[in-house]
């Protein structure tokens, strides 16, 4: 195999039908039980509609369609087949509508959490633990955490960790969040907040915070360079899909996996 094939490959990432949340976690994550419960409902979910759904969108817009005028005949008001769910199908509908990549941040920051917790000695399940305990375990974690080579976090890493960590308390009904709301502050987590904040201050204080948040655009020229070293083009299947991937995204606007998936020729007819 030629060395500019190798680097191909090296650089470019798999395009995969299916999103599979294990991808990416590594094997020594201490997994939160209730999450990976959901990553594994999501996942199979996910494979159903892809197997035995082809075209999942237009499917589900012409059975909604077919549902609701069945249901019209008893009352228009209301959906049938939500109107036996228990609590349990209320919590399995809502997990599935979450954004995977949120879910999948929430597993990993809830892992690392687990790691310090352990390392503290203490075993028990977060949402087990009472706020006037958690609160300064939580405090503690925040000005302790580091990255894996020993660095800084940004500031708005750091916020999105503690996010993460309110959905896992609020998934459990715990009556406390870290954040609270617009209007009114839950008192049990202030240690919390006031180390977020004091930790943002001396990040930024370090230099940090100050990053560009937009993703800088491709150039001309570095599209170019792709094509030369056969990364884009019509030179192998792989450069070829490549390249239909990138001006789907360019001219169509298209993100998420699920958008490529769903595409239609009549959609933009």
């Amino acid at each position: 195999m030629s060395s500019d094939s190798e680097e191909n490959n090296m650089e470019m990432p798999q395009f995969r039908s299916m999103w599979s949340p294990y991808a990416e976690l590594t094997e020594d994550d201490l997994m939160d039980k209730d999450l990976q419960d959901t990553l594994t409902q999501l996942d199979r979910s996910n494979e159903q509609d892809l197997t035995e759904n082809p075209n999942p969108t237009n499917q589900v817009q012409e059975d909604s369609h077919s549902e609701n005028l069945e249901n019209a005949s008893v009352n228009p008001h209301f959906d049938a087949q939500y109107m036996d769910m228990t609590e349990h199908d209320i919590e399995q509908f809502i997990d599935g509508q979450q954004n995977k990549n949120t879910l999948t941040k929430t597993v990993r920051d809830i892992a690392l959490l687990n790691k310090f917790l352990k390392a503290k000695n203490e075993n028990r399940e977060l949402q087990t633990i009472p706020p006037v305990e958690l609160d300064p375990l939580l405090a503690n974690y925040l000005l302790t955490l580091r990255k894996k080579d020993g660095g800084e976090y940004e500031p708005s890493t750091l916020r999105s960790i503690v996010s993460s960590i309110d959905r896992k308390l609020k998934r459990h009904k715990y009556g406390h969040s870290i954040a609270g709301s617009t209007t009114h502050q839950d008192e049990a987590f202030r240690l919390t907040r006031e180390s977020l904040k004091a930790k943002q201050k001396v990040l930024k204080q370090k230099g940090k915070g100050n990053k560009l948040l937009r993703s800088q655009p491709i150039t001309d020229d570095e599209i170019n360079i792709l094509y030369e070293r056969n990364v884009l083009g019509d030179s192998c299947p792989d450069s070829l899909l490549r390249t239909i991937w990138l001006n789907n995204c360019v001219h169509f606007g298209l993100r998420g996996v699920q958008e490529h998936y769903t595409l239609r020729f009549v959609t933009y007819v």
